[in-house]
């Protein structure tokens, strides 16, 4: 795959699974049956300006799972993707101590999807730990790319397949 399909690869990702609303986030209210989009949401806080500080509301992946563990991105990704070679790979942190992530203190363990076994993708250290500089997509046939996925996530062989 010559670097045009890597670019289009990496464009993909970034409108697929790059903002909550790409992703299909839904807010829950406690107390309310339906769940508001993203955009919804925004709106009721504004028009609701004491909310931040008396209402309980998860925000939900599209299967209704949280939105704030990193397996439950991997699984959306594999599910949308479902017509391509999907892994959810992984690690936990003390079997990968070399690492930035491991480094960062974020949580025990790590998971992201493996896309083609080319691509890392991982929108959960931009959408859940507000991460914008980290990349969301590294292509590991890329030296450069592979070089900064191995420094965040350490190396290949220390990840293991989740489902």
């Amino acid at each position: 795959m010559n670097q045009a399909m890597s670019s289009a690869v990496h464009a993909e990702m970034e409108q697929l699974f790059g903002s909550d609303d790409a992703i299909g986030m839904r807010v829950h209210l406690d107390g309310h049956h339906d769940l508001m989009t993203m955009a919804e949401f925004e709106e009721f806080k504004k028009q609701n300006p004491d909310f931040a500080g008396k209402g309980d509301w998860n925000v939900l992946m599209p299967d209704g799972s949280s939105s704030v563990v990193c397996t439950n991105y991997a699984k959306h990704i594999k599910k949308t993707l479902a017509q391509r070679n999907v892994e959810v790979v992984g690690f936990m942190c003390s079997d990968n101590q070399d690492c930035t992530f491991t480094r960062m203190d974020l949580a025990e363990g790590h998971d992201f999807a493996l896309v083609d076994g080319r691509y890392l993708v991982d929108p959960w250290m931009r959408l859940v730990c507000g991460y914008d500089n980290v990349p969301m997509v590294y292509d590991l046939l890329e030296p450069g790319e592979a070089k900064e996925a191995q420094h965040m996530y350490g190396a290949r062989d220390r990840w293991v397949r989740v489902c």
